[in-house]
């Protein structure tokens, strides 16, 4: 997987990417937002990305995702893996993230992965449907 750092450069392509993974997906100006503020950091491919705001000694997956036409390849994993070897280089303690409580090739990764559970968000996502679902959240610590 040859990833490259994101930058305001690549909010269209991350746009165009982020529709094809989400119902509610962010624009090409919401990239642009986060990628002005010097805490967002992210990484992607051609089939993948993966954004993290980083304060401290926190990271919190803000999305991560990959083209449904490439799914099952390992590409979620391997940004996950990059991500963690960043954090263990960076002093980072610990990461959170949440996921939507349907997700389950996701908590799967996120739990082979080493993340654990800590807690539940009712009814965070609003789904086209108009319905809510759950959002699980997860943490691994870095260094312990």
């Amino acid at each position: 997987m040859s990833l490259c750092e994101m930058s305001n450069l690549h909010a269209k392509a991350a746009a165009t990417l982020h529709q094809t993974a989400f119902e509610k997906s962010w624009s090409e100006q919401e990239f642009l937002n986060l990628f002005s503020l010097n805490t967002t950091k992210g990484w992607m491919d051609e089939s993948s990305l993966l954004v993290i705001s980083l304060v401290l000694d926190e990271i919190e997956i803000l999305t991560i995702l990959t083209h449904p036409n490439f799914r099952g390849q390992g590409k979620a994993k391997a940004l996950l893996e990059h991500l963690i070897s960043y954090a263990k280089e960076n002093n980072v303690r610990q990461i959170f993230l949440e996921v939507n409580i349907e997700n389950q090739p996701a908590i799967s990764l996120y739990e082979k992965m080493g993340f654990t559970k800590t807690g539940v968000r009712k009814n965070y996502y609003k789904m086209k449907d108009g319905l809510f679902k759950d959002a699980l959240l997860y943490r691994l610590l870095t260094h312990i």
